[in-house]
């Protein structure tokens, strides 16, 4: 009973919370406010790196320095904005995601917060090179950064619960935010970590959020993070985070979870604003960043080659040529139910056992041999998370698993318009997220006011549409590590204990009064 009446109130802070959310709007300028608050905006700077170092077999600090002298110089110019996100491995390379060594070589040591690093530079060793020069370049900028970093913790020295490894150190994942005046505002250590062998794991996920001095409260998270629970979800619902910082190293995986399919679908799904940096390596799969609205609009970029200076500020690009834009397969592919789109019908359906997808459509594919398939999946992947989709794919072929290969296998996709496309299904949680991808350009669609959901006794029903015309690559709505409260989809009774909290408000208010 204590667990059915917790779940309520979170439901009617969530209510209460949707009105005090920000707006994202202009091209790097988010703006906010409400008849509570006086308006705040602030401008935001994001970017694709591939670091130097990227294609060495060792590392060491002699690589972390140059990346820093790399990225200081490459914003002599940035004054004016008010916040700078750097990617994720952006002064390391990757190689320290699964090689011990290599990460404890470039490891640095980060401080307590609410150090000025800076003003002790000329003093501090190698262990902390990164959090100093950091914190001045975040001073002489007089912006809000950023940045991730291999942390060192000396296993004397920590309190967690962790074995200690052979190096006698724990090594994490780790964001850091410094203020305008190089202070050090929070740090976060990765808690889903992905093929990242080399690192320790916290105990628990920290859901770690900081303060700025333009009047913006940001939640840290960190490349995978946003397909799980934990923290990013308890940031929103517990915290009312709506702004997040997000470097990443994205391995863009077909058909459902490119880079900028999920960060687009999970912005607008989640309702927060959205800045996220990326590692660019195109060879490995690795790019894709932006900056994501709430309402689903964006700006957003995709690398096409590794190297060379970083690519910022993003001019809603629309690259062409996508012979070079390298992808990875859903490994669950072969597991989907699917069900071939053809020209004798405008409606489609497929499920997997119970789980139904659901799609209308409009389009007229002529004497082009096509491949659209619906499918759908609902189970477990390989690391024991929940995961439902449902979507329209353009296909190399009829068989479900060419619905991963590369994007140039489905080259008729970018001479089939579809007129209208209605899609919709019905999902154990309300955390589903619009996967959508554009054939002729690889960026997801922008929604705005076209993702519906609709509680029902058992479930959520949520769909997504759009009334004009548009070349589809994925078209899908997507549900990865949902958490559902037992009791808590009975749309009959979930009126009711809300309504006894609000006159237990107003009552209270009366006797305030």
């Amino acid at each position: 009973m204590e667990n059915f009446r917790n779940y309520y109130f979170l439901v009617a802070l969530l209510t209460t919370s949707q009105v005090l959310c920000r707006n994202l709007v202009a091209d790097e300028t988010i703006v906010g406010g409400s008849e509570l608050v006086d308006q705040e905006q602030y401008g935001a700077i994001t970017l694709q790196y591939t670091p130097v170092g990227w294609d060495k077999e060792e590392l060491n600090l002699n690589i972390l320095e140059q990346n820093l002298d790399y990225l200081d110089a490459a914003f002599v110019n940035a004054k004016g904005r008010d916040l700078l996100v750097f990617p994720e491995y952006a002064l390391t390379s990757l190689l320290v995601k699964e090689n011990r060594e290599a990460a404890y070589n470039v490891s640095q040591i980060v401080p307590h917060v609410g150090n000025i690093m800076c003003e002790a530079n000329s003093t501090l060793g190698n262990d902390y090179l990164a959090v100093s020069r950091l914190s001045c370049l975040a001073k002489r900028l007089q912006i809000t950064l950023v940045a991730n970093l291999v942390e060192k913790v000396i296993c004397k020295a920590t309190e967690v619960n962790q074995p200690c490894g052979a190096d006698g150190v724990l090594l994490y994942n780790t964001n850091v935010a410094f203020d305008q005046d190089g202070k050090l505002l929070a740090k976060y250590r990765k808690f889903n970590l992905v093929e990242e062998s080399a690192f320790n794991k916290t105990d628990a996920a920290e859901a770690v959020k900081f303060n700025t001095k333009f009047g913006v409260t940001f939640g840290l998270v960190t490349g995978h993070d946003l397909l799980f629970h934990s923290p990013a979800s308890e940031l929103i619902n517990k915290h009312q985070v709506t702004n997040f910082a997000h470097p990443t190293a994205w391995v863009n995986n077909l058909p459902f979870k490119t880079g900028t399919q999920i960060q687009m679908g999970w912005s607008h799904t989640m309702g927060v604003n959205l800045v996220s940096s990326s590692y660019l390596h195109v060879e490995k799969g690795y790019s894709g960043a932006g900056i994501y609205r709430k309402d689903g609009t964006y700006r957003t970029a995709i690398g096409l080659e590794t190297g060379g200076d970083p690519i910022i500020d993003f001019h809603d690009q629309e690259p062409q040529d996508l012979s070079n834009f390298f992808t990875d397969s859903d490994s669950l592919l072969a597991n989907y139910s699917t069900t071939l789109i053809n020209n004798e019908t405008t409606l489609a359906e497929t499920c997997f056992e119970d789980f139904c997808c659901y799609l209308n459509f409009e389009a007229d594919f002529g004497n082009e041999e096509i491949f659209f398939q619906l499918i759908a999946f609902n189970g477990t992947d390989e690391d024991g998370v929940v995961v439902q989709a449902c979507g329209l794919v353009a296909c190399g072929g009829p068989e479900v698993l060419t619905c991963g290969d590369g994007i140039s296998s489905a080259s008729y996709a970018t001479r089939i318009s579809f007129n209208a496309l209605k899609l919709r299904g019905t999902f154990s949680s309300s955390e589903v997220i619009p996967s959508t991808l554009k054939s002729e350009s690889a960026l997801p669609f922008s929604f705005k006011s076209t993702l519906a959901k609709q509680q029902l006794t058992k479930g959520w029903q949520v769909a997504i549409e759009i009334n004009e015309p548009v070349k589809v690559r994925t078209f899908a709505l997507y549900s990865h590590d949902f958490h559902v409260v037992v009791g808590g989809n009975n749309a009959a009774t979930a009126w009711i204990p809300c309504f006894i909290l609000l006159h237990f408000a107003v009552l209270t208010l009366r006797l305030i009064v």
